[in-house]
């Protein structure tokens, strides 16, 4: 169920994404193969990677598996939806943020449980707000959400 719900996530976070760009007028090109390893979508032509996620709070961080670090770096722009933790309020709740993978900025970390992470930090330079989602959408990203660790 855990890793079901991960890719449910992950698919809500795209297709918010692809329904934002496409209402304003660009044109989004998701990806037909759910493990394309180089892109989740193309917004205007360029690569898209999304990663839809509750931050880790006490890092101020995106996160995610070194496995998809090669994946983030390929990619034109990498986009990030902060998914809003059901406990602990952070002050990107429900922010999009967009960062040219060129200006991807990144440490390592490893989590109380010993997994080794890739952290991003959020608000670096080159990383811009886009947007705000809606309560509704915040609920239904939380409703897939199993993160525990923050």
């Amino acid at each position: 169920m855990y890793k079901n719900n991960i890719e449910m996530l992950g698919r809500a976070g795209e297709t918010i994404i692809a329904n934002y760009y496409r209402l304003h007028g660009q044109i989004v090109e998701a990806s037909v193969d759910q493990y394309d390893s180089e892109k989740d979508m193309l917004i205007d032509g360029l690569r898209c990677e999304v990663k839809t996620q509750v931050p880790w709070i006490t890092k101020n961080s995106f996160t995610f598996k070194p496995n998809q670090l090669r994946k983030c770096l390929s990619a034109d722009r990498v986009i990030f939806i902060s998914v809003p933790n059901s406990t602990k309020p952070h002050w990107s709740d429900g922010k999009v943020f967009l960062i040219k993978s060129s200006e991807l900025k990144y440490t390592k970390s490893k989590t109380k449980d010993g997994r080794e992470m890739i952290l991003i930090p959020i608000g670096q330079p080159g990383m811009d707000k886009v947007f705000t989602i809606s309560e509704k959408e915040c609920k239904i990203l939380q409703k897939y959400s199993a993160s525990a660790w923050n």
